[in-house]
């Protein structure tokens, strides 16, 4: 018996973790950047962070498409097309 992972409540855990961890993230690099502006942090390794990656999503297509994911894209994508906080 094969599993298949490209639906059902695999894909439907996998998308609420990287939309919980997208969002804790999110959280986290906008507190961090403030601290860091208020003198609060201190880069130490600023030598070895590396430049910002680019991001895709990937979905099994066809229509309709969920509206939980429709909604986490609609949120998502914006943000990412902005760049990292500053």
């Amino acid at each position: 018996m094969s599993s298949d992972l490209s639906s059902g409540p695999s894909v439907h855990l996998a998308s609420r973790i990287g939309a919980i961890f997208y969002l804790i993230w999110g959280a986290f690099h906008v507190k961090v950047a403030r601290a860091v502006a208020a003198g609060e942090l201190t880069i130490i390794l600023k030598a070895l962070e590396s430049a910002p990656q680019p991001v895709s999503f990937v979905h099994q297509g066809g229509p309709p498409i969920p509206l939980k994911l429709r909604a986490f894209l609609d949120y998502a994508t914006p943000r990412l097309r902005e760049g990292p906080a500053q």
